[in-house]
């Protein structure tokens, strides 16, 4: 069983009618450049095709820049992103509340919406599952908000299809071999919306890793969700070290030497539960849980 152990942490997330009046724009490709489904840029509205249910979430991100508490946190494609967990759960809050475009506009009425200076280009707020760059071919870094039950995400994720550039062959004795120990890791779990057909969110783990992430972790999460509860959850893969060879069993070939070091040493995982209505922190991890990748006969302490 692999080892984990905890280290001190971290906190994003996500969700009516254009009764505003704000200018929109349905259909719009500009939110894939950022990984995103929707995003609000000053007063500017871009809705991706077939997500017009993140529009409450994105007209309360007007009201947000307006009041200017946005600034950004990171950078993507060039663009100032704001992805500040507390400003992303409130949006899906007062999104929620917003039953019709009048309660968002008793919120906007007599507002300035053009707000204090932001900076060059303002800050746009994209609602999205962010993930970090590729290393070696796989994932590094997932953080997203499940917002409860019903989230429009949970059906889309999808069980392993690809692997990274380094596995070995199909029909090689590399494949069959490692097969027996290692399988493609989701960050975000596929029954949770996490795509098996991307990269950027998979990384090689032992099986005995694999089944501590499920125990320890993503059946929690799960637990939670069905629950209606909100959860921000974040994977993050560590490269600074590689599992040895003796964790692929006693008889691993030599050869599985040239492709370890492309191996993540560990995951690093951590987790908040939040009341959807309330955005009362409920319950979560204590930091981040950080859990070897390693085979099944190490014993770790819980």
């Amino acid at each position: 069983m692999p080892t984990i152990r905890y280290a001190p942490t971290f906190t994003n997330a996500r969700h009516v009618n254009n009764a505003v009046g704000l200018p929109l724009t349905y259909n719009s490709s500009q939110p894939a450049q950022l990984n995103a489904h929707a995003y609000a840029q000053g007063t500017d509205i871009h809705i991706a095709p077939g997500q017009e249910q993140h529009l409450p979430h994105e007209v309360w991100h007007v009201v947000q820049q307006a009041q200017g508490r946005v600034r950004p946190t990171v950078q993507m494609a060039g663009v100032a992103i704001n992805d500040e967990g507390g400003l992303e759960r409130e949006a899906d809050a007062m999104g929620r509340r917003a039953a019709t475009g009048a309660a968002i506009r008793q919120q906007i009425d007599g507002m300035d919406l053009v707000g204090p200076s932001l900076p060059a280009g303002h800050v746009t707020q994209a609602y999205r599952i962010t993930y970090g760059p590729l290393h070696n071919g796989s994932g590094t870094d997932m953080h997203v908000y499940i917002d409860g039950k019903n989230d429009a995400d949970l059906g889309k994720g999808s069980a392993p299809s690809v692997t990274p550039h380094w596995w070995p062959a199909a029909g090689t004795s590399n494949r069959s071999y490692l097969s027996q120990y290692a399988v493609q890791g989701h960050l975000l779990n596929n029954l949770l919306g996490g795509p098996g057909n991307d990269m950027k969110n998979m990384t090689p783990i032992t099986k005995s890793t694999n089944s501590t992430h499920f125990k320890k972790v993503e059946d929690d999460v799960k637990k939670e969700v069905a629950a209606d509860n909100g959860v921000e959850y974040r994977v993050r893969a560590n490269y600074s070290s590689n599992p040895p060879l003796s964790d692929f069993g006693t008889t691993a070939p030599a050869s599985l030497n040239a492709i370890l070091p492309m191996f993540a040493g560990e995951i690093a995982v951590d987790y908040d539960v939040y009341d959807r209505s309330s955005l009362k922190l409920l319950r979560g991890l204590s930091g981040e849980l950080l859990i070897k990748n390693e085979g099944k006969h190490k014993q770790g302490t819980f």
